[in-house]
């Protein structure tokens, strides 16, 4: 069984004897030495990162004190043409506001680092303005959305987004952006799919899971194990209101573009 740790990876606590019984952490970060992993509880509404090790958390899994999850419960297919300009501004609000901080690895996750990142970006934003300023319990939530749910941009859209809750498939948009397939008619062929920011995060760990894993798979070898692990459950709505499978990126698009 495969015991590596990575960045994005879901641990559900398993055992009992200790307070993060049931508990599912996602790991933020990890350090080049691989001794070292930031993880934050991902229903917390006031918690912030904790510090562990990844020996521990390798032998916790080895002891089936604690699981990877499979199924990441914030995931959702986010389609940017069926958002309202009220849920845009929403979400580029927030972006714009922790952009500067959420590169700044490892500090951001460090509590002794933290206030004094956050407190640059509230002084700067509050600059001039005598009302609306920003606080940092706003800061605070958004870090904390933004980490929970996958540490992607849309993470920080409001939750009646593109409706239904958490772990819903959202319908996605029936044409195909930009140049069509030559081949489109060709049922093994078709024409295509957008490519979503979800998709270049599945693409990125997938890379990070069985690429850069001690296995070194091939490149064909992560695309199939990607297609298996992420695309073969998932449905979207049709015109008609029937389900089909959403379709696959193809090698090429996840591994080969520029």
């Amino acid at each position: 069984m495969n015991h590596e740790i990575f960045v994005n990876d879901l641990i559900k606590w398993e055992s009992t004897n200790n307070d993060f019984a049931g508990v599912v952490e996602r790991v933020l970060w990890i350090d080049e030495g691989y001794t070292i992993a930031f993880m934050l509880n991902i229903e917390s509404t006031k918690g912030f990162p904790r510090t562990f090790s990844v020996s521990g958390l390798r032998e916790a899994l080895k002891r089936a004190e604690a699981k990877k999850l499979k199924k990441d419960p914030w995931f959702k297919i986010i389609v940017e043409e069926n958002l309202s300009d009220k849920e845009k501004e929403i979400r580029d609000h927030a972006w714009n506001i922790i952009e500067p901080i959420i590169t700044q690895e490892p500090d951001i996750y460090d509590r002794s680092k933290r206030g004094n990142l956050v407190t640059q970006i509230i002084e700067k934003y509050n600059q001039g303005r005598d009302k609306n300023k920003l606080t940092i319990r706003s800061v605070h939530k958004y870090l904390r959305r933004f980490w929970q749910r996958g540490k992607i941009k849309d993470a920080l859209l409001p939750d009646y987004a593109n409706s239904g809750g958490k772990g819903k498939t959202r319908q996605l948009g029936i044409k195909k952006r930009g140049r069509p397939r030559k081949f489109k008619n060709v049922q093994e062929i078709g024409e295509g799919i957008n490519v979503t920011e979800q998709d270049r995060q599945i693409f990125r760990i997938a890379i990070n899971k069985y690429y850069r894993d001690s296995k070194k798979n091939s490149l064909p070898k992560v695309y199939k194990l990607m297609v298996k692990e992420y695309y073969t459950e998932n449905y979207q709505i049709d015109e008609n209101n029937h389900p089909q499978p959403i379709l696959v990126p193809t090698f090429r698009t996840s591994f080969c573009h520029k």
